[in-house]
């Protein structure tokens, strides 16, 4: 009836003053009907998405959903992309935004240490748990770079060098796809996707690696200031890695150069005549504080029977 009618009253509209006021007026009341029911993403799904994608909303989650036809694995590659290209437009627009704040991250593993400067606008930022996940992958990822070293002692990382790397996955992260078969983004990249995500301007500031290829002849240390939560994690405000140097090492001088690193995080001693006069005051094997007076990082080293080969100091803001 309505195909009938239609045609006669848009003709008579025509024929009168203002036809076409008249027919829109007739137009907005012609309803269409549809049979296809609307498209549901699958509520597991998004579940599983922002389970193992913690900075993934629930909107962006069932947008990706939607445009995958609910494949979890092209879902994957949806965010990716979106992040990529989200991340990419405001990072352009924060570049030039300063960035004073942010993290201090060590990882103190077999062979050797590593530490990294990752710097945010705020503090906000910087608790954040994506924020957190990138500085102590970016650590990882210079620990990974020096594994080969054969010069021991402490190196500066180049900036470039690291941010143009695969970034490691963290060695505790859940993923959806095969991690061998999935491929690395670089850190550059990484750090773009959390610019998107986070929406203020991230960058590495600087890295330095503790290369030990012996540990019998050297060990390194690294220690982070902050609460036991922070160091578990090894992430902080001010941090230190140090090496030390001897004959027949053990797991026991790896303890203490990580012990030094602390008085390194504490003290802030700008040469290695100042740090060996420092007071030590950790419990060691090597030395029991009872019946020795002004215990020293110097009188601790004379019994491990090592020396400091070398130490850095990071510190937020400096």
């Amino acid at each position: 009836m309505l195909a009938n009618t239609l045609p006669l009253a848009l003709a008579s509209a025509c024929r009168r003053p203002n036809a076409a006021v008249r027919i829109a007026r007739i137009l907005p009341s012609v309803r269409s009907y549809s049979t296809d029911a609307p498209f549901k993403p699958s509520v597991k799904l998004i579940a599983r998405l922002r389970r193992e994608n913690e900075d993934v909303s629930m909107s962006l989650a069932k947008q990706a959903l939607t445009e995958s036809n609910n494949d979890y694995d092209l879902a994957l590659a949806w965010l990716n992309n979106h992040a990529a290209q989200s991340g990419a437009s405001k990072a352009a627009k924060l570049a030039g935004r300063e960035a004073n704040d942010g993290l201090v991250a060590v990882v103190d593993l077999p062979l050797g240490a590593a530490m990294v400067e990752v710097n945010s606008e705020t503090d906000f930022v910087a608790r954040t748990d994506v924020f957190k996940d990138l500085a102590h992958r970016c650590a990882l990822t210079a620990h990974f770079l020096a594994a080969d070293a054969a010069e021991v002692g402490v190196k500066e990382v180049p900036v470039d060098v690291l941010t143009n790397a695969p970034i490691l996955p963290d060695e505790n992260a859940r993923s959806g796809v095969d991690a061998a078969q999935a491929p690395l983004a670089t850190v550059s990249e990484r750090i773009v996707e959390c610019i998107g995500a986070l929406g203020e301007n991230i960058s590495v500031r600087r890295a330095a690696t503790a290369a030990t290829p012996d540990p019998t002849r050297a060990v390194a240390g690294a220690y982070v200031h902050g609460d036991k939560a922070q160091r578990a994690a090894g992430i902080g405000r001010i941090g230190a890695i140090a090496v030390l140097s001897g004959h027949g090492l053990t797991a026991d001088h790896a303890k203490l150069a990580q012990q030094i690193a602390q008085v390194v995080v504490g003290f802030n001693p700008p040469t290695p005549r100042e740090l060996l006069s420092a007071p030590f005051a950790a419990q060691t094997k090597f030395l029991t504080p009872d019946g020795v007076e002004d215990v020293t990082v110097a009188k601790v080293l004379e019994a491990a029977k090592a020396d400091v080969k070398d130490y850095l100091r990071f510190q937020i803001g400096e």
